[in-house]
């Protein structure tokens, strides 16, 4: 079990940075011009970073399985929750067609 857990944290931690190198590519050095962005997880959901922080939180609860790292995570999502859901409505709002709607927010199947 503790294989596992180590390995959600480090794919969740590892997804998590390379989503926040794709939106930080996203405005030139000094802009304020916003891209729609693309890659590993954008076609998923809307916000992959949330559902990568997420699967490291889960891994990391797993490993130590305490119920106040339990009792973190839940907020901690349902707070990314929100979120996701905002920056979705956003998206739409600002590039209107040339944004392809997302059936999920943050997790597959779920929000």
């Amino acid at each position: 079990m503790i294989y596992v857990a180590v390995a959600l944290f480090v794919v969740g931690e590892l997804g998590n940075l390379y989503t926040h190198l794709v939106l930080r590519s996203l405005r030139s050095s000094g802009g304020t011009e916003r891209g729609i962005p693309q890659g590993v997880g954008f076609g998923l959901v809307t916000c992959p970073n949330y559902l990568f922080e997420t699967v490291a939180w889960v891994g990391m609860w797993l490993m130590s399985f305490s119920l106040s790292t339990g009792v973190f995570v839940i907020p901690a999502v349902a707070q990314m929750a929100v979120w996701a859901k905002k920056k979705e409505a956003r998206y739409r709002k600002e590039f209107g067609a040339k944004y392809q709607k997302k059936t999920f927010a943050m997790l597959p199947g779920v929000v």
